[in-house]
């Protein structure tokens, strides 16, 4: 991994987004609060094969300009994401009048807009003839760590169920996830591909994460579990700059045990230290099944984003 800082060009110029920028942009990162969970270095870079993204320097600021295409999705063709720095853009002058025309030229969508450039940003696109929609499909589920811990109460019922008749197999050990089992970690991956359209899924975003815990090259962690010495699931995760708040990535397992996935959930979370209070899950993607399942561990919160484009 290249340590030294690298300087990233600036706007109208854009260099991909690499491992190799991680210390160059590690306080653009540490200064995104809104906790949107596609904006972190690690999750971009895993996501890098489906997107494509390249990053530029918005002139005079400390603020980037992410753009990205999506092959697979016409409706995000397309798009651009602004990572803004500690500096607001408010006052930028060159950002409104000369940058962001020139975006909403080329690109379809501003994507991944948080609930704080909503309300700094709206009032201005308005006047520039921008339409910004509450983008509910990718709206981050939050929960309470003690629920997913603890599994209380009647709402929490069949999941403990399941947990228990997961507990029922013999010889269950959890270990951390490093560079001593991902290759028994792909073997669940494997397993769980089969009969799988795997374009329309996030399996190659799961073997880049893989290779990069493999290869002792990313922040991010996550647990294997095992059954009689047969591995059968993991999840992978980052503990956000907060501190306060883990965003899991994936999470996998072998479906012929019953009780599989909501046992890793379970485990991830009893893993983590006592200072996580809360679990991002990430969104739903307007999938209605998916999003029943994401709705039937009891969210305290969402994370907003919202999706601009010209009239």
């Amino acid at each position: 991994m290249v340590s030294d800082n690298l300087q990233i060009p600036e706007f109208p110029q854009f260099v991909p987004l690499d491992k190799k920028y991680r210390k160059s942009l590690k306080d653009l990162f540490l200064s995104l609060k809104d906790g949107i969970s596609e904006l972190t270095f690690d999750s971009l870079i895993i996501h890098n094969g489906k997107f494509n993204h390249k990053i530029s320097k918005i002139p005079n600021s400390d603020s980037y300009i992410l753009i990205g295409t999506d092959e697979y999705d016409e409706k995000i063709k397309t798009f651009f994401s602004i990572l803004e720095g500690e500096k607001k853009l408010q006052n930028n002058k060159i950002f409104f009048e000369e940058i962001l025309p020139q975006c909403f030229s080329q690109y379809k969508f501003w994507k991944l807009m948080s609930q704080t450039q909503y309300e700094s940003y709206n009032e201005i696109l308005q006047t520039m003839n921008v339409v910004v929609e509450f983008d509910r499909d990718n709206s981050d589920y939050i929960y309470n760590r003690t629920d997913l811990q603890n599994l209380p109460g009647k709402d929490f019922h069949k999941k403990k169920n399941l947990v228990n008749a997961f507990l029922k197999n013999s010889n269950i050990s959890i270990k951390n996830l490093d560079t001593t089992n991902t290759k028994d970690a792909f073997k669940i991956l494997q397993i769980w591909s089969e009969n799988r359209n795997l374009k329309q899924t996030d399996y190659y975003q799961c073997i880049d994460a893989l290779n990069d815990i493999s290869q002792n090259n990313s922040i991010l962690s996550g647990i294997i579990v095992y059954v009689e010495e047969k591995p059968v699931a993991w999840s992978i995760g980052e503990f956000l700059p907060d501190e306060k708040t883990y965003l899991v990535h994936f999470e996998k397992g072998d479906s012929n045990y019953k009780g599989v996935y909501q046992f890793i959930n379970n485990a991830t979370v009893k893993n983590l230290p006592e200072t996580v209070l809360f679990i991002n899950r990430e969104q739903d993607l307007g999938d209605e099944g998916m999003r029943q399942a994401k709705l039937t561990y009891r969210p305290c919160g969402f994370i907003n984003k919202y999706l601009a484009f010209k009239k």
